[in-house]
C-alpha cells in the first residue's frame, strides 16, 4: 500500500503545471508534502452499525473501514482496531478488540441488560491514530432504550430561582394507562455516585426536589414497577443557560474598509449548537445588522469595518438570556482569502484592506488531504483564480495565501464534491412486494459515473422502519469526506450533502468556522515534519519487569514463565540487563487467562514481578446526536402493549395482590458489621451465579471500578489528579491490607474459589471506616480468615489482557419448509438482516437474500462500501412487506 500510495501521489505532482518561484519553490513544496505523506500515513476508520437504535441485551453489529486518509483505499497497516461503547459520563462500558478477517474488519458489542437507557456513544480507533489525538478517532452516537420504555417514561423538568441560585426538579411519570401513582416505594432518587437516596416530596402525582445549581449535575431515577425496573441518568442542565458565541472572519481577518464575510458559530455549555439571534453594532451603539443562526447555531454577515472603531454582537439564546460579544478587530496591513461558488466554479481571489498602501509579493497553495492541487504566485492585477470542481477531489480543499517567505497570511477552507468521483448503486429486488417469511433476493450494481462497474465491497443492513428510525445523520461519507478531516464535533453531517441551497450555504458557513486538523501545513512546507510516536500495531506482547523482593535494586538475573491452561501454552524467556521481559508477535483470543512467575537464577521464588497493564486512551469527548434523540422519544412513544425481544414476549400487567407464607431468609454468609452500609454487595449466591475465574471479574461488572495490572482503580471520585488519584482501599477478613502501588498487591492473588462475600463501598458509605477509607473501599470474606498478608506471592501474576474478538455470524432465520412457515413462533425482527461483507464481482454487482419477518412494514436497505479505488459508496433503499401473516 505504502509504495503504491507515493506512485499515485507523484504521478499527480508531475502532471500539475506549477510557476516556478525563487523563494516560493513548488518542487520543494510538493517534495515536503510527499515526505510527510510517507512518514504520517495516516489512518481513517468509519464504522457501518446496523442500526443506531438498541435495546438492553441486544447486540451492536458493526463493519470497521479503515483506509488510508489520503486516497480512502482499505489499508491493514493496524492489526486491531478497538471499538468501545462510552457512557455520558465518559465511562467505557464496552471494548471489544477487532483483528481482520480476510481482509475486513468486522464484529460486535453485546449489550449488558443493566445499561442505564440513554445516549451513548461507540468510538473506534487504532493505536496509531493516537498520534493523531481523541479528535481523529470515530464517534457515532447510539441510543439504548429500557423495554419498558415502549410503555413508560420518566419526564424531567426543571425551573430555576435566580434570586437563590436553586434549581428545582419535577419528574413526572407516563405509564399509557397503567395508572400507577409514584410513590417512595416504587421511585427512587439518587444523585450523581452518592449511594444514598435523595429526599423528595409528592404533589399531584410529581416528585419534586430543589439543590443548589452546580451541585449537583446528574439525577439517577429508578423506578420499580412490579419487580420490573425502569432506571434513568437526567442530566441537570447548566444555570443560568450559558452559551458562547465566535466569530470567524472570511480568510482570518476583518479588513478595514472592505465588506467582509464574517460567520459565527453558538455552543452552549455542553459543547452543542445553541440557536441565536442578535444585533451587531458599533461602540457608539449603532446597530448595523441582525443576525439569526441559518443552521444549528451557525450563520454568517457582511460588514466594512471602520478605523479606529470597535464592534459587538449582541446576543441571545432560545431561553432568552442575551451576551455581549466583541468582534475581531479590524486589520489594516494584511490580507484575506475570499472564495465564492458560481455553479460548478469556484472563484478564489484575495481581499486587501481599502487603504492599504504597499502591496506584497503572495502566493497560493491549495491542496487536498495533502496532495498539491495548485500552487502559483498571486497576480494582484487578475480579478480571481478560477477552479473546476472536477478538477480537484471531494472532499475539503485547504487555501493558503503566503508570503514570499512562506509565512502564512490566510486560510480559508472549501468543500468539493467531483462529480466523477461519485459512485452510483442500483439496488433491485425479485418482487415488488413480499408476504411474511418469504425469501427475498437482492441484487446490487455498482458503477462509476460513466457505468463502468467497479470493484470492492460493502456491508449491507436491512431494518423495520416501524420499530427503529433510519440513520441519515452520518453515513462513510461524510465521515471519510467531511468530519475525519475538519477540527471539532459535527452534528449531523449527512445534512451538508443534501442536493439544496440550505445544505450548501451551511456547508460553506461550516468551512469558515472549523479548521483542517491533519497536520501543520505550515511547518511542513518548510521541512519541519510530523513523526508519529506511536508504530502500527502488528501483534499482541505480555511484558513487564522483575526486581529483588526487598525492591532496592533490579536483579539482571531472572527467568520469566507464562502459561495458559485453555488453551495450554506455556513459554520462558529471560529479562533483559534492566530487569524487562517481553514475550511479543503473539496473538490470543479475547478471555484467555494467563499466569505470569517470576525467578531468580536459582529458580527461587525471592523476586518481585510486575507485569505491564493495558492501557487506553482516555475519553475526554462523547458524541452528541439531536437527530437520534429525537427519533429515540419517538419510538418511545409508541402505544405498545408489549416489547419483544429474542423470543421473549414481555407483558406489563395491572397490580395484584399476591398471599402467600413468607420464605424463612436464608442466613446471610459472609455479613460483617459493616455490610449493611454498602453501596453494592455480592453473596455467595451471587458469586456463585457469576461463575468468575478471578475477583477482578466480579469488580469489573461495576462500570466504575478497573483493573490495571492487579491494582482497582475507580472512576468514580471525580478527584483532581484523575482516576489514579482516587484512594481505594482494600480490607480482606476484616483486615486492611496494604494496596498501594508500589506494594506488589494483585487483587487476583485471592482465591476467588475462597471468597464468600464482597461488599462495596463507595464515596460517603466509606466513612464508617474513618480515614483510611477514602474513596472506594473493598471488603472480602473468605472462608479462611487467617492473616492474608502471608499468602500473598509477588513473583506469580495472573491476569487477563484484552485479546482480539471471535468472529460471530448473525443469526437470520430461512423459512425453507412449510413446518418453518407456518410455524407459531412470532417473527418480530428488528434487523432483518446483517452482512458485514459482500464481495462486488468484476461485473460491479453482487447478490444476498433474507427472509422477511411478520408484521407488515418498510424495510429500509443501508449499503456502505469503499470500490478498491477508494471511491464511496452509499445508499438507502427500500422493500416493501405489505401484507400480514395470520397465525392461527
Amino acid at each position: 500500500m505504502k509504495k503504491s500510495l507515493i506512485v499515485f501521489i507523484s504521478i499527480l505532482f508531475s502532471v500539475c503545471s506549477f510557476a516556478q518561484q525563487n523563494v516560493f519553490n513548488v518542487d520543494s513544496i510538493n517534495s515536503h508534502f510527499l515526505n510527510q505523506l510517507t512518514i504520517s500515513q495516516h489512518e481513517k476508520i468509519h464504522v457501518h452499525t446496523d442500526r443506531s437504535l438498541y435495546i438492553q441485551g441486544e447486540q451492536i453489529w458493526f463493519r470497521i473501514y479503515l483506509v488510508d486518509a489520503v486516497l480512502h483505499r482499505s489499508v491493514l497497516n493496524s492489526r486491531y482496531v478497538y471499538v468501545e461503547l462510552v457512557n455520558q459520563q465518559k465511562n467505557v462500558v464496552a471494548r471489544v478488540k477487532i483483528r481482520p478477517v480476510e481482509n475486513t474488519y468486522y464484529g460486535h458489542i453485546n449489550l449488558s441488560p443493566n445499561l442505564v437507557e440513554g445516549e451513548y456513544t461507540l468510538r473506534a480507533y487504532t493505536q496509531y491514530m493516537q498520534n493523531a489525538g481523541e479528535d481523529y478517532f470515530f464517534m457515532k452516537t447510539v441510543k439504548i432504550i429500557n423495554p419498558m420504555s415502549i410503555r413508560t417514561k420518566i419526564n424531567a423538568d426543571f425551573e430555576y430561582n435566580p434570586k437563590n441560585e436553586k434549581v428545582t426538579a419535577k419528574l413526572s411519570y407516563t405509564d399509557n394507562g397503567l395508572q400507577v401513582k409514584i410513590n417512595k416505594d416504587i421511585l427512587k432518587i439518587k444523585f450523581d455516585n452518592r449511594p444514598e437516596n435523595a429526599y423528595y416530596a409528592i404533589n399531584n402525582n410529581v416528585a419534586h426536589f430543589s439543590f443548589d445549581k452546580d451541585k449537583i449535575k446528574t439525577i439517577h431515577a429508578i423506578l420499580d414497577i412490579g419487580g420490573i425496573q425502569f432506571v434513568r441518568d437526567i442530566t441537570v442542565p447548566e444555570y443560568p443557560a450559558d452559551f458562547d458565541v465566535s466569530f470567524f472572519p472570511e480568510g482570518g481577518y476583518l479588513l478595514e474598509g472592505t465588506n467582509c464575510c464574517i460567520a459565527y458559530r453558538a455552543l452552549n455549555a455542553d459543547g452543542t449548537f445553541e440557536d441565536i439571534t442578535g444585533e451587531i453594532t458599533d461602540s457608539d451603539g449603532n446597530v448595523l445588522t441582525t443576525i439569526k443562526s441559518q443552521h444549528l447555531g451557525m450563520g454568517k454577515f457582511y460588514m466594512a469595518a471602520e478605523k479606529n472603531k470597535n464592534y459587538f454582537a449582541v446576543c441571545r439564546n432560545s431561553q432568552g438570556t442575551e451576551k455581549r460579544f466583541e468582534l475581531p478587530k479590524s486589520q489594516a496591513d494584511t490580507y484575506s482569502l475570499k472564495t465564492t461558488w458560481v455553479k460548478d466554479n469556484l472563484y478564489i481571489t484575495v481581499q486587501k484592506p481599502d487603504n492599504m498602501q504597499k502591496e506584497r509579493d503572495l502566493y497560493i497553495l491549495v491542496h487536498t488531504r495533502g496532495i498539491t492541487q495548485y500552487a502559483a504566485k498571486w497576480d494582484s492585477s487578475d480579478k480571481a483564480i478560477l477552479l473546476h470542481k472536477n478538477d480537484f477531489p471531494s472532499g475539503v480543499l485547504q487555501i493558503f495565501l503566503f508570503d514570499s517567505h512562506l509565512n502564512p497570511v490566510s486560510e480559508r477552507l472549501v468543500f468539493n464534491i467531483n462529480d466523477n468521483e461519485s459512485v452510483k448503486v442500483k439496488f433491485t429486488t425479485d418482487r415488488q412486494n413480499y408476504d411474511a417469511r418469504e425469501k427475498i433476493n437482492a441484487t446490487v450494481k455498482i458503477t462509476d459515473i460513466k457505468d463502468m462497474p467497479q470493484k470492492g465491497n460493502f456491508s449491507v443492513s436491512v431494518i423495520d422502519n416501524n420499530d427503529v428510525p433510519v440513520d441519515t445523520s452520518m453515513s462513510v461519507l461524510s465521515t471519510l469526506l467531511l468530519t475525519s478531516d475538519v477540527k471539532g464535533y459535527i452534528e449531523n453531517p449527512d445534512f451538508y450533502f443534501q442536493n439544496s441551497k440550505t445544505a450548501r450555504e451551511a456547508l460553506d458557513i461550516l468551512m469558515q468556522t472549523h479548521g483542517w486538523r491533519r497536520y501543520d501545513v505550515t511547518e511542513i512546507i518548510k521541512g519541519n515534519y510530523e513523526k508519529p510516536e506511536i508504530d502500527f500495531e502488528t501483534g499482541q506482547k505480555i511484558s513487564g519487569y522483575v526486581q529483588k523482593y526487598s525492591g532496592s535494586s533490579k536483579t539482571f538475573e531472572s527467568s520469566v514463565m507464562v502459561y495458559s491452561k485453555n488453551p495450554p501454552a506455556i513459554d520462558y524467556m529471560q529479562v533483559d540487563s534492566a530487569g524487562r521481559f517481553a514475550l511479543a508477535n503473539i496473538e490470543f483470543p479475547d478471555s484467555i487467562n494467563f499466569t505470569v512467575q517470576a525467578f531468580n537464577k536459582n529458580g527461587k521464588q525471592f523476586v518481585e514481578l510486575f507485569v505491564d497493564s493495558d492501557t487506553f486512551p482516555l475519553v475526554t469527548h462523547i458524541a452528541k446526536n439531536s437527530v437520534i434523540k429525537k427519533a429515540a422519544e419517538q419510538i418511545g412513544e409508541k402505544e405498545e402493549i408489549f416489547a419483544y425481544e429474542k423470543g421473549v414476549w414481555m407483558f406489563f400487567l395491572e397490580e395484584s395482590l399476591v398471599t402467600a407464607k413468607r420464605k424463612e431468609r436464608k442466613q446471610n454468609v459472609g455479613a460483617s458489621w459493616y455490610s449493611s452500609n454498602a453501596t453494592q454487595s455480592f453473596t455467595e449466591e451471587k458469586i456463585k451465579e457469576m461463575a468468575p475465574l478471578y475477583v477482578s471479574d466480579i469488580l469489573r461488572t461495576d462500570p466504575n471500578i478497573s483493573i490495571s495490572d492487579g491494582r482497582i482503580i475507580y472512576h468514580g471520585a471525580h478527584s483532581m489528579s484523575g482516576d489514579f488519584g482516587a484512594k481505594v482501599a482494600v480490607m480482606v477478613d476484616g483486615i486492611f491490607i496494604n494496596s498501594d502501588e508500589d506494594s506488589g498487591f494483585d487483587i487476583n492473588m485471592i482465591d476467588v474459589q475462597n471468597v464468600k462475600r464482597i461488599d462495596v463501598f463507595k464515596r460517603t458509605a466509606t466513612q464508617i471506616f474513618g480515614l483510611t477509607g477514602g474513596d472506594l473501599v473493598i471488603a472480602i470474606t473468605t472462608g479462611s480468615p487467617e492473616s492474608y498478608s502471608d499468602k500473598i506471592k509477588f513473583n506469580l501474576k495472573k491476569i487477563s489482557p484484552l485479546g482480539f474478538q471471535l468472529p460471530a455470524e448473525f443469526y437470520s432465520p430461512k423459512y425453507q419448509t412449510a413446518a418453518q412457515k407456518n410455524s407459531k413462533e412470532s417473527d418480530l425482527r428488528t434487523t432483518i438482516f446483517w452482512n458485514p461483507v459482500i464481495i462486488i464481482d468484476e461485473k460491479g454487482e453482487a447478490n444476498f437474500d433474507f427472509y422477511s419477518a411478520d408484521y407488515s412494514t418498510v424495510y429500509s436497505v443501508i449499503i456502505e462500501g469503499i470500490t478498491e479505488d477508494g471511491k464511496i459508496i452509499s445508499n438507502i433503499s427500500t422493500v416493501q412487506r405489505r401484507k400480514m401473516k395470520v397465525i392461527e
